[in-house]
């Protein structure tokens, strides 16, 4: 009966060895043989957890505000359970913001350029048929991949930023595309498709049809 249950010891308790110092030395039984035993069936059963692309994720989320920041407040929720004493509180950072959307960014460029990031880590020149060689893509110190090209040797450019200077190759993906586009749009005012375009050059690589994204973005 439950109200027994609840007042024995042992549902309280457990029991008298789990309270002590040292646990005590349990002989295991023998592990039958199949030789000896026909009836005793050794069955084994792996469970592979189902992982979904970080571009299902994403999908999730109406915006990409939304989405970096739903992913700040959940990894300043692991650093303040790792590091207590040194929590962090308050409105979200601008870096703390920066960083996830540099996440999303990293992560889709890995699903969609596996084969050229894993050659650029390992010194390797692209392979031929790769539709990025023109781009002389490189990996910078956030393990985010940008675009290189020969303007960055131009005496003028060393003055510029990061940015600008090597902007961001965006994966071919097209809820990150219409999000970021939408976010710009917000931003900026609704500014036109021309300012957009630029505004979005000026830390973006679109590896796809760009200018008909965002006439297709703010058209809707």
């Amino acid at each position: 009966m439950p109200e027994k249950l609840s007042q024995h010891e042992l549902w309280w308790s457990g029991p008298q060895w789990l309270r002590g110092k040292h646990l005590p030395n349990i002989i295991a039984n023998k592990t039958p043989s199949l030789d000896n035993d026909d009836s005793y069936i050794n069955e084994s059963l792996s469970f592979a957890p189902q992982v979904k692309p970080i571009a299902e994720f994403i999908t999730k989320f109406s915006s990409f505000s939304k989405l970096t920041r739903a992913l700040a407040y959940c990894f300043r929720f692991v650093h303040n359970m790792r590091s207590p004493s040194n929590k962090c509180s308050g409105p979200l950072t601008a870096a703390e913001l920066v960083a996830e959307e540099n996440l999303i960014i990293q992560l889709l460029q890995e699903q969609e350029f596996s084969v050229e990031i894993h050659t650029l880590r390992g010194n390797k020149p692209l392979p031929h048929n790769s539709k990025l060689l023109s781009l002389n893509i490189f990996e910078d110190e956030s393990g985010i991949i940008r675009v290189g090209g020969r303007l960055s040797k131009h005496l003028y450019l060393s003055t510029l930023n990061i940015n600008r200077k090597h902007p961001i190759l965006l994966p071919k993906d097209d809820h990150l595309i219409r999000s970021i586009i939408k976010e710009y749009h917000v931003r900026y005012l609704h500014a036109s498709p021309q300012l957009l375009h630029s505004l979005l050059r000026q830390k973006f690589w679109f590896h796809t049809a760009f200018q008909l994204s965002v006439k297709s973005v703010i058209s809707a």
